[in-house]
């Protein structure tokens, strides 16, 4: 529940709290003493006894309220920063890093291990990078990271995870995918590369391309194993002349 809804949900029940409040403590304040035989006070004084104790539990009430939603607010402030700040997070992309990318296969490759599940990676290599921080400095090789990022992201399915591996590659790791299937799901990316855009020196506009390799996990493989598969596939489609998709057959 959001705090514009919390605050006059509790404004309204505090304020119900004080009327009920109030009148119980006039009726107190009023028939008590009599029921004692202690002298009456007057109906005035009974209004300002009572009146002085609603109001009291008000403040305390109040007080009590707000309290709890500045709370909550910081409590908010500080799962975001943890997202934010994240050891799994690169700082650049703000997707997974090499650390992230490594548990999320792992947890996927026990799985496909013990039931049989199919999954698959791609390594995505951004042709040219070192060429781009040469001629254009590392600001815009940044920008051509974040692009590609958000447009890599864009091609991929909800159970697909993306994440920077190094400084020129990616990984996007598929679950549930054959060979065949990310194959598919590799072109898809490659065309995605080709589609982002962005800055160079001076507001000159920039493209780029990428070379794919891609693998299936096999039973019994483990993460070095893998990942040395969808390189060696990423840089046969680099020495093939780049943008382009290479499956790695062994698998």
């Amino acid at each position: 529940m959001q705090p514009d809804v919390i605050r006059p949900f509790f404004t309204r029940f505090s304020t119900l709290n004080i009327i009920l409040v109030f009148c119980v403590a006039l009726a107190v304040s009023m028939f008590v003493p009599q029921m004692l035989g202690a002298s009456q006070p007057s109906l005035l004084q009974g209004i300002s006894q009572s009146a002085a104790i609603a109001v009291m539990l008000g403040i305390i009430q109040l007080l009590i309220v707000n309290r709890g939603e500045t709370t909550e607010e910081t409590g908010s402030s500080a799962l975001k920063g943890v997202a934010v700040n994240s050891i799994d997070t690169d700082g650049l992309t703000h997707g997974l890093n090499q650390r992230g990318l490594t548990v999320k296969l792992l947890e996927l490759m026990a799985l496909g291990e013990r039931y049989g599940n199919n999954l698959s990676i791609a390594i995505i290599g951004v042709d040219h990078y070192g060429e781009v921080v040469d001629k254009y400095g590392q600001e815009a090789a940044d920008n051509a990271l974040v692009a590609i990022s958000n447009e890599l992201a864009d091609s991929l399915r909800m159970p697909d995870v993306l994440g920077r591996w190094a400084d020129d590659q990616f990984i996007a790791i598929l679950p549930e995918t054959s060979l065949e299937g990310a194959s598919h799901i590799g072109e898809r990316m490659r065309e995605a590369v080709a589609r982002a855009q962005f800055d160079g020196k001076r507001g000159v506009v920039l493209t780029s391309t990428a070379s794919i390799g891609v693998t299936v996990f096999r039973a019994g493989d483990d993460l070095q194993g893998l990942l040395s598969r969808a390189t060696r596939a990423m840089n046969t489609a680099k020495s093939q002349g780049r943008d382009r998709v290479i499956t790695d057959l062994a698998a």
